[in-house]
């Protein structure tokens, strides 16, 4: 029959084949390197798409964002507090040495002002031991001016009686200070003033001048009832 046929000569035909040795399991080998191209490919798709993805912010990430822009901010509210209270402190110190300033200077012209006593006292008695004009009847012991803020001019005299006057002395005050304004020379002075005392007496008062007017010359005079000039005294200012 043929199939018999056809059993002989595939029995025959292995026969003569040479003989081969085959070792492991074909079924399984083709299996696993079937598995391995397969994870193979999935882990290069895998990766093209995580590639070709844009970056995500996961709540993880937002959280930490958000948190250092809180400390960021919190940091720079806590510069600027301390900037502020350096300017606060700066500006409490300026108030301070104001102040301390202020007071020197209200002590400087403290004592200038007890200095200006002092020498006027001094003057005084000076001229009751050196005088010897019996006949005059006033004279001026001191005659000082002292320059303040505003352009003012605080002058200061001690007017002395003559000796041996028991009648009370009275006349008129002129007071009158040079200044030179714009190249110009002009002259500021107080209002007249009716004195009287006996033995000494002291006369003080101010007299501004118009702002950039620099001082030149001071001058008081002392006139009796006919306008006769009695004593006087000049003190030139700096130039």
């Amino acid at each position: 029959m043929p199939l018999k046929r056809w059993h002989r000569a595939h029995r025959r035909r292995l026969a003569e084949a040479p003989p081969r040795i085959r070792t492991g399991h074909p079924l399984r080998d083709w299996a696993l390197r079937l598995l391995v191209a397969l994870l193979l490919l999935a882990a290069g798709g895998y990766g093209g798409y995580r590639y070709a993805q844009p970056p995500l912010v996961g709540p993880q990430q937002a959280a930490v964002s958000s948190q250092a822009s809180a400390v960021r901010g919190a940091s720079l509210e806590a510069e600027l507090a301390a900037v502020l209270a350096r300017e606060a402190l700066l500006n409490q110190k300026l108030r301070i040495g104001d102040a301390e300033r202020a007071a020197q200077a209200n002590e400087l012209a403290g004592l200038r002002g007890q200095l200006s006593v002092q020498q006027e006292a001094l003057a005084f008695f000076q001229s009751l031991l050196q005088t010897n004009d019996r006949s005059r009847p006033v004279s001026v012991a001191v005659c000082s001016v002292v320059p303040e803020a505003g352009n003012r001019l605080r002058y200061r005299l001690l007017l002395v009686q003559g000796i041996n006057r028991d009648a009370e002395f009275k006349g008129r005050l002129l007071v009158s200070m040079q200044y030179r304004q714009d190249g110009k020379l002009a002259a500021q002075s107080a209002p007249d003033e009716a004195i009287s005392f006996r033995h000494y007496g002291n006369r003080e008062g101010v007299l501004t001048l118009p702002a950039g007017a620099r001082a030149q010359l001071f001058e008081a005079r002392v006139v009796g009832d006919n306008n006769n000039v009695l004593a006087s005294c000049q003190q030139k200012q700096g130039d």
